[in-house]
């Protein structure tokens, strides 16, 4: 997984298929998502 900060948020993309188009996050949904991390909301 590679992670990009551009103007207005952020874009995700495989970094073991590059050639997809990225998914696309603004920092509002970047910043929700990090918080979610730090409270260990989410299970893998």
């Amino acid at each position: 997984m590679e992670v990009a900060k551009v103007e207005g948020g952020y874009l995700i993309r495989d970094s073991k298929n590059p050639d997809l188009a990225p998914h696309s996050f603004t920092e509002a949904e970047w910043q929700a998502f990090v918080a979610g991390v730090k409270a260990d909301d989410f299970t893998f």
